[in-house]
């Protein structure tokens, strides 16, 4: 179960863990509640798929959580002055995705019909580092006589749905995002002092964080962000070249991709312009081969056969 909670300094966090604090003498107020929902909206908490019987569950999904300025998890939770730190947070987290689970349908405080806890983690979100986090987490006890243990491998990253709506209103979120993979690309690349010709195409970590804030943020299909990629890297291959396996690992990111119902005429004029440049791009290099595929040159001979493919 994942969920934000708001306006809690990680010192507020700790002093909170301190308090000594009774779940069961909060239990009968509970309980006369009729659902979890009337306490808090569904959205506001997500829930995995359930993994039976295993200690090594995987799930591969993903969620996208929201806050605004409405009623935070942490303000509903001071007002029913029913959690205090993880000790509460673990249980009532249990009764809201059984409420989720059931679809909105009445869920008792019966501990009997709640899952067993298996820990918890508080992220504070000020400590998630611009280019988010990948990494395995310590799963938390509720308590120091607890016997949880274990980690959690989450890879989590931080947007804002602040933007700048100006410059969209003259130029479509496709071009901006194509702008900006531009710019950076030919910065990148120009710090490439090593074989640049066989630059892999990758960026800085602070420049794919914005890269993908933006994509996010413009609502990017994934679709859109391949064609994008293909776009740009295919036309600044023909200013300063670049490893041709990228190229193909780019082209074929789009065939993956390719649904005809999500392909609109502005993405179809982008991705036809980008194939005839390139064409046409190659068979100028296959009319110099000699001199640019060096046949006495295997490495030179490796680059021809995957451009051709």
């Amino acid at each position: 179960m994942l969920g934000i909670l708001v306006g809690q300094s990680p010192r507020e966090t700790e002093e909170r863990k301190e308090r000594k604090f009774s779940f069961r003498k909060r239990k009968e107020k509970l309980e006369k509640r009729s659902s979890v929902k009337e306490v808090l909206a569904a959205r506001d908490i997500q829930v995995t798929e359930v993994k039976p019987e295993t200690l090594n569950p995987v799930w591969n999904e993903h969620f996208v959580l929201d806050h605004d300025d409405d009623v935070s998890v942490a303000e509903a939770c001071r007002k029913l002055n029913e959690i205090s730190g993880f000790r509460g947070m673990g249980r009532y987290f249990k009764q809201i995705a059984k409420s989720v689970r059931a679809n909105g349908a009445s869920a008792s405080g019966s501990e009997e019909n709640a899952d067993d806890f298996l820990g918890c983690l508080n992220i504070p979100l000020s400590e998630i580092p611009v280019i988010g986090y990948d990494k395995w987490f310590k799963l938390e006890p509720r308590s120091s006589a607890s016997k949880v243990q274990g980690e959690c491998h989450l890879i989590l990253r931080l947007f804002t749905n602040q933007r700048d709506t100006a410059l969209s209103k003259v130029v479509s979120n496709v071009i901006i995002h194509q702008k900006m993979l531009n710019q950076i690309l030919e910065y990148e690349h120009k710090q490439v002092q090593k074989e640049p010709y066989n630059w892999n195409g990758q960026v800085c970590p602070a420049a794919w964080t914005v890269l993908s804030h933006h994509a996010v943020q413009a609502d990017l299909t994934p679709l859109q962000q391949a064609v994008i990629r293909w776009h740009c890297y295919s036309s600044h291959h023909r200013s300063l070249r670049m490893c041709y396996a990228l190229l193909l690992r780019l082209l074929r990111a789009v065939e993956a991709e390719w649904e005809a119902g999500d392909v609109n005429k502005e993405l179809e004029n982008l991705l036809a312009e980008s194939f005839k440049l390139y064409c046409d791009y190659c068979l100028s290099l296959m009319k110099s081969m000699r001199h640019v595929f060096p046949c006495t040159n295997p490495a030179a001979i490796t680059r021809c056969e995957i451009m051709l493919r």
